[in-house]
C-alpha cells in the first residue's frame, strides 16, 4: 500500500492557508513541467522519425509517442494531443506566460483561457502584447475574470478585425451531447450569437403561445419544442405533425426490463449513458423498432447475436459491436460504429469474434505501421503493448443483465413488447456468422 506524505501541521489558520495557497502553486508548476516533458518526449520521437524515413515517418511517430501518454497518463488520445498542442502554442509565441505557468502563478486553466484567446487573433503582432499584459493581470483573476477580461483585451487591441474574428470563428461551430445521469442529456451548440439569440426567442415566444391550463413550466415547454423541431416527435414520445429524417440509436436492456419483470436500466450500445427500464419500454413498442437477441452468460459478456427479423444476415460486424461498445484502444471512448473492425492477429488469421475488435483509424493506422502492438488472448480482453515496452488491458465493460423473478402474472409491458416483436429466426438455420466463445 502506497502511503501519503504527511507535512508538519500548521501551528495557525494563518499558516494552513499559506499551505493552501503554497500547494497551488505547486501544482501549476508541476502542470507546466509536465507539459515540457511530453512535448520533449512527442519532438524526440518525431526527430527520430524523420531522420530515419523523413516526415512521414515523424508524423507517425509523433502520432504513437501521443497514444502512448494517453494509456500513460488514462486519458483520451484528444485530450493529450490537445494539450501539446495548448503547451507548444504558449511555449513558442508567450514566453511570459509560459514562465508564469511554470512559476506557478498561473493555473492551467487559465493557459488554456489565454491560448483560446491568442487564437483569436488575427495580427501576429498582437500575441506578444497579449502575453505581457495576460501574464501581468492572470494570477489576480479568477477564470470568470480573466475570461472577461481577455475579451475586452482582444476587442480593444484588435477593434478593426471584428469581421474577420468571426469569419474565422464561424467555422468553429458544432453540436456536442453529454450524459447528465437519469436518462437524460445536455445537448450543445456553438452558432453565431445572432442565431442562438434567435433560437432562444423562437423558443421563448412558442411556449408562451401554449395555453396557461398546460401543466408543464415554461422552461420544460422550451425543452419539448426544441426536441419536437428535430425529431418530430416530442419529449413523451408522441408524433409531431412535422416532418423529420428517421435516425437509429442502439440500446442494451436486459430481457427482463424489457418485459416489464424488472426496472433494472439498459445502456447506449457505446456504454456512454445509461436508460430507464421505463423509457427503453415506452419506445419498444414504436412502429420501426428492430429487436436483436443477444445471449450472454451470467455476468454479462456476450455469447451469440442474432437479428429477431426475417432477413438475418451480415451479424458477426454487429455482434463486435456491442460486444465492445467502443474503440478496443484503452483509453478511446470514439463509439464502435464509428470504427474499423479490425483483426488483432494480422490476416490471414481468422476472421472470427475471438480475432477482432472496433478500432478507431489513427491507433489502426499506427497498429498497422507496427508502432502500437496488440494480442487479444480470450475474446474480448485486449493487451496493448507500446515500444517503450509498457502494457495496458482493455475490456469493455460487461452488458447489462439482471436475474429472473418469477411473475405472479404476465405484465402489460411484457404483452405489448410481446407484441410488437416480430417472430424469431429459425434456429434450425445455419448460422450467419462465428461468433467463437
Amino acid at each position: 500500500m502506497k502511503t501519503i506524505p504527511t507535512l508538519p501541521k500548521p501551528t495557525s489558520d494563518a499558516e494552513l492557508v499559506d499551505l493552501v495557497t503554497r500547494a497551488d502553486r505547486v501544482r501549476n508548476s508541476l502542470d507546466a513541467q509536465q507539459a515540457a516533458h511530453m512535448l520533449t518526449y512527442v519532438d524526440n520521437a518525431r526527430v527520430a522519425g524523420e531522420r530515419l524515413a523523413g516526415e512521414r515517418a515523424g508524423r507517425l511517430e509523433t502520432s504513437a509517442a501521443a497514444h502512448e501518454l494517453s494509456l500513460a497518463l488514462k486519458l483520451p488520445v484528444g485530450t493529450v494531443e490537445s494539450t501539446l498542442a495548448m503547451a507548444r502554442r504558449v511555449r513558442s509565441t508567450m514566453a511570459t506566460v509560459w514562465a508564469g505557468w511554470h512559476g506557478g502563478d498561473i493555473s492551467t486553466h487559465k493557459i488554456r483561457l489565454i491560448d483560446q484567446a491568442a487564437a483569436r487573433l488575427t495580427y501576429p503582432t498582437s500575441i506578444s502584447d497579449l502575453d505581457v499584459a495576460a501574464a501581468e493581470k492572470a494570477p489576480a483573476k479568477t477564470p470568470g475574470q480573466l475570461r472577461s477580461w481577455l475579451d475586452r483585451f482582444i476587442e480593444n487591441l484588435e477593434a478593426g478585425a471584428a469581421a474577420e474574428r468571426h469569419r474565422r470563428a464561424v467555422k468553429d461551430r458544432r453540436v456536442w451531447v453529454q450524459p447528465a445521469g437519469d436518462g437524460m442529456s445536455w445537448v450543445t451548440a456553438l452558432i453565431p450569437t445572432l442565431a442562438a439569440a434567435a433560437i432562444d426567442a423562437r423558443l421563448d415566444a412558442t411556449a408562451r403561445t401554449m395555453p396557461s391550463s398546460d401543466p408543464r413550466t415554461h422552461e420544460q415547454k422550451r425543452a419539448d419544442i426544441f426536441t419536437e423541431a428535430l425529431l418530430g416527435t416530442a419529449t413523451d414520445g408522441a408524433k409531431s405533425s412535422s416532418g423529420a429524417p428517421s435516425t437509429t440509436i442502439g440500446v442494451i436492456v436486459p430481457i427482463q426490463s424489457l418485459m416489464g419483470l424488472s426496472d433494472a436500466p439498459g445502456e447506449l450500445a457505446d456504454r456512454s449513458a445509461s436508460v430507464p427500464a421505463s423509457l427503453i419500454r415506452s419506445h419498444a413498442v414504436q412502429p420501426g423498432t428492430l429487436f436483436w437477441r443477444l445471449i450472454t452468460d451470467k455476468t454479462g459478456n456476450l455469447l451469440d447475436a442474432k437479428k429477431m427479423g426475417r432477413f438475418a444476415t451480415g451479424n458477426l460486424g454487429q455482434a463486435i459491436r456491442f460486444r465492445d461498445g467502443t474503440s478496443v484502444f484503452p483509453t478511446s471512448v470514439v463509439p464502435a460504429e464509428r470504427c474499423d473492425i479490425d483483426h488483432s492477429e494480422a490476416w490471414p488469421a481468422p476472421t472470427t469474434a475471438a480475432n477482432l475488435g472496433p478500432l478507431h483509424r489513427k491507433a489502426h493506422s499506427l497498429k498497422t505501421e507496427g508502432l502500437l502492438s496488440v494480442r487479444q488472448p480470450e475474446p474480448g480482453t485486449f493487451i496493448w503493448e507500446t515500444r517503450t515496452g509498457h502494457t495496458y488491458q482493455h475490456r469493455a465493460d460487461p452488458l447489462p443483465v439482471t436475474q429472473w423473478e418469477q411473475p405472479d402474472a404476465f405484465t402489460p409491458e411484457y404483452l405489448a413488447v410481446l407484441a410488437a416483436m416480430p417472430p424469431p429466426p429459425d434456429d434450425d438455420a445455419p448460422p450467419d456468422h462465428d461468433l467463437a466463445a
